[in-house]
């Protein structure tokens, strides 16, 4: 078996857990809310894949993020804000962009609008069209990308929150499966 097929092992087998359905999530959050999540994601394009863990937490204009692989090794972290993003990634290098796209691009490869990534977590579009299980907005469009929400968790009060997106342009691809919601940041 070749090394390549011996290293997409463990994509197929998560990619395979999360055609399971999620399962609940206790929280109910309105736009104005700070959170964190904690999930699990699949940055692909063409037939390259690469598996991350992720903590994200957001609070008024800034978010910050810490991606990992699945062993734990820390890959980078990241802030963003008004004035665009910075990583430190595990090796100690610094990276700083006006553009958050690039940002992406440098960290994972593909340019992804990470400052959307908040609304997008909650089924948000950019014109501020909110889905929910009840009234679905299953897929949208926003910046170039096509977001498809797949798995929907009940938090009390009846509230839906998404538990696995997909976001989709070309041959780019980011599966997001949200294990763990938390109001405000840690």
């Amino acid at each position: 078996m070749s090394l390549n097929r011996i290293l997409n092992i463990p994509a197929l087998l998560w990619l395979a857990a999360c055609a399971s359905m999620p399962a609940p999530i206790p929280l109910a959050l309105r736009s104005s809310d700070d959170f964190s999540l904690s999930g699990r994601v699949v940055v692909r394009q063409g037939d390259r894949a690469e598996v991350l863990r992720i903590s994200w937490s957001h609070s008024g204009v800034e978010d910050r993020a810490h991606l990992e692989t699945t062993l734990g090794q820390t890959v980078a972290e990241i802030s963003l804000g008004d004035q665009g993003g910075s990583a430190i990634l595990a090796d100690g290098r610094h990276l700083a962009e006006e553009n958050d796209a690039e940002l992406a691009r440098q960290l994972i490869g593909i340019p992804l609008p990470l400052h959307r990534f908040a609304d997008w977590v909650r089924a948000r579009s950019a014109s501020g069209e909110r889905g929910t299980t009840s009234h679905p907005l299953a897929n949208f469009e926003d910046s170039g990308w096509t977001l498809a929400y797949q798995g929907w968790g009940e938090a009390p009060g009846g509230e839906q929150l998404p538990a696995l997106i997909d976001a989709r342009r070309g041959d780019l691809s980011v599966r997001l499966r949200v294990e763990k919601w938390s109001q405000g940041t840690p």
